[in-house]
């Protein structure tokens, strides 16, 4: 589905199905004005389905950048949250439509797809950072592999709308093998209690919120859309129901949670320091209303900004930054809470299917690839706590008997 936003109105954009006989570029025609988006967005499903009917598109012929549009609309209705829409909208739009989109969808090959790939690996792609000016750059391998998941994707769907008559191209292409995983950065938990102890004196809401969020090892935008009445304080958990998401040229977006995976779903349990961090949030929010007067809207969330809304991540990124030079401590991004909440479990020996739950991860895989820098230290001792378990004192006394057999057996076996 698109939409676009100019001077303050909303308008229905749609792709017609042809291209520029000049440019080489699709053709776009913009409809109508509204106020709001959704407004807008209810008139582009009316008009695309016009256009269908009339024959405006023709699916026998139908090009990959016209199916991956018609996808793009499909996805915006499905429940997918906007913040994954909006990555596959930019995907589609800056990487696959200008590479395959000209190709009709009943020709593409594992060919085409391979070739594009080797192309952005060979001659690099060109990115705009904030507006800046365009520039060329090679793109990593786990950046292709994203390319061509999105790809996959929709092209699973054609496959499934077709009562799976069709065949996936995509399936046919070796995806880039990813060698290095990216490097997990955490603190150790001498700095964990730093940090805590350096949150815990703050008056300041986004200090609750840090300390929160190292406490439980959620996700930056779950941290930022917890309700009041997602908190079950008696019960001692917390169900995490919606998110807050920072979408381009659409600002802060409160959003449901849209996990797929039973995990996600699952209660969450307590710890008491945060729930001492929901206490010290509660006490500071109350006067936050009382200095906010009438400009306070209530959005039922616990962790707020001065005026009732969710705190922008920016601004909560910038406090992390400044707590951590107090307490001294390694410098971390703000999703590197989480990672440090599971390295100190796993590092203390708590068993991964239990971190897994906690984490709300869809496989203990996931789990176990993300923290394998943990592994060794989890596996190291293993042998001797298993001695440990079975040899008795009936064997340590055999070999006393006999060191001279001891020794010839030890260097029987030297290398």
């Amino acid at each position: 589905m698109s939409v676009r936003q100019k001077a303050g109105r909303f308008y229905p954009v749609l792709f017609m199905g042809r291209y520029d006989a000049r440019t080489g570029k699709p053709v776009y025609k913009w409809f109508g004005g509204f106020a709001t988006r959704k407004e807008a967005e209810s008139e582009e499903r009316k008009l695309r389905i016009e256009l269908e009917d009339k024959g405006s598109v023709d699916r026998s012929k139908e090009t990959v950048a016209q199916f991956l549009e018609r996808w793009l609309a499909y996805k915006s209705t499905d429940g997918t949250a906007p913040k994954t829409l909006q990555g596959y909208q930019d995907i589609i739009n800056t990487r696959w439509v200008p590479a395959i989109g000209h190709i009709r969808i009943d020709r593409l090959t594992g060919d085409d797809i391979l070739d594009a790939q080797t192309s952005w690996l060979r001659d690099g792609v060109v990115v705009h950072n904030r507006g800046r000016k365009g520039r060329t750059v090679i793109p990593k391998k786990q950046t292709i592999k994203n390319y061509r998941r999105c790809l996959h994707t929709a092209l699973e769907d054609r496959c499934r709308w077709s009562g799976n008559t069709l065949s996936n191209p995509s399936d046919r292409v070796a995806i880039p093998n990813v060698d290095d995983a990216p490097e997990v950065i955490t603190l150790e938990a001498d700095e964990a209690r730093a940090l805590l102890a350096v949150a815990s004196e703050s008056s300041d809401i986004r200090a609750q919120l840090i300390a929160f969020g190292l406490h439980m090892g959620m996700r930056p935008g779950e941290l930022l859309g917890l309700r009041k009445r997602d908190v079950n304080r008696p019960g001692g958990f917390i169900h995490i129901r919606q998110t807050v998401a920072q979408l381009r040229k659409r600002g802060l977006v409160i959003q449901e949670n849209h996990a797929k995976n039973r995990n996600s779903k699952a209660p969450v349990e307590l710890t008491a320091g945060a729930d001492q961090a929901l206490l010290r949030a509660a006490v500071i929010q109350s006067k936050q209303i009382q200095l906010a007067g009438s400009a306070w809207v209530d959005h039922n969330l616990i962790f707020t900004s001065p005026t009732g809304g969710p705190i922008n991540p920016q601004w909560l990124r910038a406090h992390l930054k400044k707590l951590l030079e107090q307490a001294g401590v390694t410098r971390i991004a703000l999703k590197d809470l989480r990672h440090t909440h599971a390295t100190i479990l796993l590092g203390d020996g708590v068993h991964p299917k239990l971190v897994q739950e906690r984490l709300r991860h869809s496989r203990i895989s996931v789990t176990m690839d993300t923290y394998s820098h943990v592994t060794p230290t989890m596996r190291s001792g293993t042998a001797s706590r298993f001695d440990g378990l079975v040899v008795t004192p009936i064997w340590e006394n055999v070999w006393e008997k006999d060191e001279t057999e001891a020794q010839d057996s030890e260097q029987s076996f030297a290398f």
